[in-house]
């Protein structure tokens, strides 16, 4: 079961606009790991552990360029 832009914010301890930029700034990340239940939008187990791990991510590929 996934979890909702405002569960992961409270888990991860960022603003719900922070995750929102986090998604957007990823490419396809929308298409694969997100679906709509009801009126909110749910993201997949992948998906958190991508967007928790953002950070970390980001600072590798820097160091790589």
């Amino acid at each position: 079961m996934g979890k909702t832009i405002r569960q992961l914010s409270e888990e991860l301890q960022l603003s719900k606009q922070a995750i929102n930029q986090r998604i957007s700034s990823i490419k396809g990340f929308r298409s694969k790991h997100t679906h709509k239940v009801k009126n909110h939008l749910e993201i997949d187990e992948q998906g958190v552990e991508m967007l928790a791990n953002f950070d970390k991510q980001k600072r590798q590929d820097q160091q790589v360029d």
